[in-house]
């Protein structure tokens, strides 16, 4: 009988070992993903500053490939001219921005 209530007991130990760290990961991931930082509202009359006086190329580098380039020891994320045309299209969409100043 004492094996049965040992088996019992470890048993009972373990699900309630695995339900604490269960509800510990998932208090931890969601107050990672809803807890973030709120962005600051766009104000009327905003005017969109692209700083353009470095070398920009085709395409951003950014991601897996990047991260996988064993030659590329800078780890800064290089703005690539399809995210300054991405810019420019969403701040023409955007009402509260009314210009562009290009910083050459």
């Amino acid at each position: 009988m004492t094996f049965f209530k040992t088996i019992l007991a470890a048993t009972i130990g373990f699900f309630l070992a695995l339900a604490l760290v269960s509800g510990f990961f998932l208090i931890t991931f969601g107050a990672l993903a809803f807890g973030g930082a709120k962005e600051d509202p766009i104000k009327n009359g905003s005017v969109l500053r692209l700083d353009l006086n470095y070398f920009v190329p085709e395409m951003s580098q950014t991601g897996w490939p990047a991260a996988l380039n064993p030659m590329d020891v800078d780890f800064s994320q290089t703005t690539g001219l399809n995210d300054v045309v991405a810019a420019i299209h969403a701040a023409a969409e955007d009402e509260h921005i009314s210009g562009i100043l290009l910083d050459l």
